[in-house]
């Protein structure tokens, strides 16, 4: 059947599948309003533009100009009409010229009757339009020599004299037609020719289509062509020149043979898909579960009578065996979705309960806060009594002798009492860390930072002799709280100080530096060193883990609550005896 048909067959994937590109013919697709979307190799190879050239009405400019106009008014007739369409126009090659076609296209219908698109092919007739006009030529020629035969039998009768003369040039005409007549048929002949290569050409189509196909011939469904393709899917079967159910005996009671038989009976095409074809393997005569998907095509004779069928056919056992394992497998899928499903209201329900916890807690941390503001609120005037009257005794004391016992005791009760005070005011600022979660923040200047607090260390600097190295230029600025950035340099400088190397000068160097997410600032000594195993003791509060140096310990609990409160981190490297480096990481905010 030819290529254009009106028929039923699946286009999309007719189109997709690399038929078309064998077909000897140009062949091109068209959406309703005329705009071609498709176009098979051999356009390509011929015209030798590209897919953007030809699609929408590219095309149009390939036709010479003579035709065109003729053209386009009967395409838009048949836009309108779904009319077949067909016309003769010659279409520009690659090289410049141009070569007579036959354009014909028909309409797609689909099984509901509705409209798809246009399919249509260009077959090249120039050697017979060429013939077809020499023909012409040699007509219109005989008719003139019958007319001028006719003349000189008319002016015999009057001149006799030239009587030899025309019969002359009439055994000359009849020598020039039978030389016409011999080159006519040579070129039928040829023509001929063509059409049997044309017709091998096809056959070789078949052949070699990546499909298997087959064509059954007459009522009986005789196997008139198999392609290899056909014959691997039913291997050691003998099927050309036999009826369908004389090769297949199994078929004869399967619907598959029963919608053959409509197909040649009704003349309507039918596409299956997925459809379950046992087959007999012929080794052990069992039947085999196999699935095909299909396309049975009515042949029809020249005079449109159905004389036969055409089959194209593509095994998808393997796929349908894999659809339906993922579907088990989806099952299965789905039941441990219900499984994790449980799971899910278990450790909702764990949250719930892990929420209920962290309320509790809350509490417990406000009744932790309220205590303590309220122990060193209540624990000041008490200390205010007792340095009053140690105050009161040391004035009484310096009007009567001086007993050495009483000053000791008195020095003791003052460094008690010092250290009782800044216990107070540690815990004072523990409650105020913990409680500020939203300290005011600005851009601030580190190199005035640190000026600040070396000032109030000075005394310690002097006294241990020092080196002290500042590199900030890297961070010239920190965006954070300015009263904990100098709690926070404060802390790390006088603990350097403090925990000093009894037998080296001390160094300390502080550097700053950036990346993408934070500043660090960091401080580095040649110290006594922490012993990184103690690490959680470091950082908590009252931890201490050199107890030779006054202090309380809430120094570097403080730093860490500081710095992570707002977004930053705290890291420690040290070792023992050689010294420490405190990395501290401010968030970027700017």
């Amino acid at each position: 059947m030819p290529l254009g048909s009106n028929t039923n067959i699946n286009i999309e994937e007719t189109l997709t599948s690399g038929l078309m590109d064998v077909i000897p013919h140009q062949v091109w697709t068209a959406t309703s309003d005329g705009s071609l979307d498709y176009f098979n190799e051999q356009w390509y190879q011929y015209s030798r533009w590209t897919y953007e050239e030809s699609k929408g009405q590219g095309w149009a400019k390939a036709i010479h100009p003579d035709d065109l106009n003729g053209l386009v008014v009967l395409w838009t007739h048949c836009l309108q009409t779904l009319e077949p369409y067909k016309v003769n126009a010659r279409i520009l090659k690659h090289d410049n010229t141009y070569r007579w076609h036959v354009i014909h296209a028909l309409p797609v219908i689909d099984k509901e009757g509705n409209f798809t698109r246009w399919v249509g092919t260009n077959t090249d007739v120039h050697e017979e339009k060429l013939l077809e006009e020499k023909l012409n030529n040699v007509a219109n020629e005989l008719t003139l020599s019958h007319y001028e035969e006719k003349q000189a039998k008319e002016r015999a009768f009057d001149l006799n004299s030239e009587l030899l003369s025309t019969k002359q040039s009439l055994e000359n005409l009849n020598n020039e037609l039978e030389i016409k007549v011999t080159d006519r048929t040579v070129e039928l002949l040829k023509a001929q020719s063509a059409i049997k290569l044309e017709k091998e050409r096809l056959e070789r189509f078949f052949m070699q289509a990546p499909a298997g196909i087959c064509v059954l011939d007459g009522p009986e469904l005789v196997f008139e062509l198999v392609n290899p393709l056909y014959q691997q899917l039913l291997p050691g079967r003998e099927l050309l020149n036999k009826p369908i159910l004389e090769a297949l005996p199994e078929l004869k009671e399967q619907e598959v043979y029963h919608t053959l038989k409509d197909v040649f009976i009704t003349g309507e095409p039918f596409e299956g898909k997925e459809i379950y074809v046992p087959i007999a393997n012929q080794l052990n005569n069992k039947l085999e579960e196999r699935y095909f998907n299909f396309i049975y095509h009515p042949r029809r004779a020249d005079n449109g009578v159905v004389d036969g069928v055409l089959a194209f056919v593509f095994e998808v056992t393997n796929q349908v065996k894999t659809k339906k394992e993922l579907e088990l497998l989806y099952q299965e899928l789905a039941a441990s979705n219900e499984e994790l499903q449980s799971a899910h209201e278990e450790v909702q329900t764990t949250i719930e309960e892990l929420e209920e916890t962290n309320q509790q807690l809350v509490t417990i941390n406000n009744d932790l806060d309220n205590f303590i503001y309220t122990a060193s609120h209540d624990l000041k005037a008490p200390i205010s009594n007792i340095e009053g009257l140690v105050t009161a005794l040391q004035e009484n004391l310096n009007q009567f002798e001086k007993d050495e016992t009483a000053i000791m005791l008195l020095s003791f009760i003052e460094t008690s009492v010092e250290r009782f005070k800044k216990t107070i005011e540690d815990l004072t600022d523990i409650s105020r860390i913990q409680k500020a979660s939203d300290p005011e923040m600005h851009v601030v200047i580190v190199h005035e930072i640190i000026d600040e607090v070396l000032l109030d260390l000075s005394n310690m600097v002097k006294s241990s002799n020092a080196i002290i190295n500042i590199d900030v230029d890297h961070c010239e600025a920190i965006y954070t709280s300015r009263k904990n950035l100098r709690s926070i340099i404060y802390n790390l400088l006088s603990n350097s100080l403090k925990y000093s190397h009894p037998e080296r000068r001390p160094e300390i160097h502080v550097e700053c530096g950036q990346d993408e997410t934070f500043q660090m600032l960091s401080v580095k000594d040649n110290g006594l060193g922490i012993d990184l195993n103690k690490k959680n003791k470091l950082f908590a509060m009252f931890g201490r883990l050199h107890n030779h140096v006054e202090g309380t310990g809430v120094g570097l609990y403080m730093v860490k609550k500081m710095i992570e409160n707002a977004g930053g981190k705290i890291e420690v490297e040290s070792e023992v005896g050689k010294g420490s480096i405190f990395k501290v990481y401010f968030r970027k905010e700017f």
